[in-house]
């Protein structure tokens, strides 16, 4: 049975997520900037986001998974083990950074790094595909808990990439919303704020999803790859 998380069972769900250093952590850090949208079934815990869904542990059996996402309206579900009726599926990858040494951080050219860029500046300069309103109001409440670690790179006035920690806990850390500026691309922005990353991240699991075409680029960069995992569209 899935049930919402409440005061009553939120130990329950956050020793569940704590077994999991990429969906529980993100489905950790989601939770401790807003409840609503968090589930537990009987050995696993779901996120709900807008039309997404993300399970972590064991997922609900596919009855019930499939009552749950025609009446949350799901489009987009991630970690389910079995393909439901009216999705289909594609893989991404969970890459894990692997290196040992702390990565040189290379001079930009005619750019720099800022480490604590004006959110709402980033959020106009548009290098992400989503809501300028929902991105800016989710990355306040994630930096200003201490959730997340967000930098970009400022040249000739304005942001033109960005990449950053979304969830961020004591042993591990989830990166993502990495993107550059189609016009700045091809010179190593991207890589920079990779490696500042990375160090910030020194003594942490690091974690991160992508598409199977990036693998190389991540790769480059000393990730390497932990599992496939399934993400499933509604058709």
């Amino acid at each position: 049975m899935i049930e919402v998380v409440t005061a009553a069972n939120e130990a329950r769900f956050l020793a569940l997520t704590a077994q999991d250093d990429c969906a529980g952590l993100r489905m950790e850090a989601a939770y401790n900037c807003s409840a609503a949208g968090c589930y537990l079934s009987e050995n696993g815990a779901l996120l709900l986001r807008g039309s997404s869904l993300l399970l972590c542990g064991d997922a609900p059996n596919t009855e019930e998974l499939e009552t749950f996402c025609a009446f949350a309206g799901v489009s987009e579900l991630e970690g389910a083990p079995d393909l439901l009726p009216g999705f289909r599926r594609t893989q991404l990858l969970q890459m894990e950074y692997a290196e040992q040494s702390v990565p040189s951080q290379p001079q930009l050219s005619g750019a720099e790094i800022d480490e604590v860029p004006n959110l709402w500046q980033l959020a106009s300069a548009r290098l992400l595909q989503v809501p300028t309103e929902d991105w800016y109001a989710d990355a306040c409440a994630r930096r200003n808990r201490g959730l997340a670690e967000i930098y970009a790179v400022q040249a000739q006035g304005h942001y033109v990439a960005t990449a950053g920690i979304y969830a961020l806990r004591e042993n591990a850390a989830y990166l993502t919303a990495v993107a550059t500026d189609p016009a700045y691309r091809c010179r190593g922005f991207a890589r920079a704020l990779l490696d500042k990353l990375a160090t910030f991240s020194t003594g942490r699991t690091l974690t991160l999803l992508c598409e199977p075409e990036l693998r190389p680029f991540y790769e480059r960069a000393g990730y390497r790859l932990r599992k496939e995992v399934n993400q499933d569209k509604r058709i």
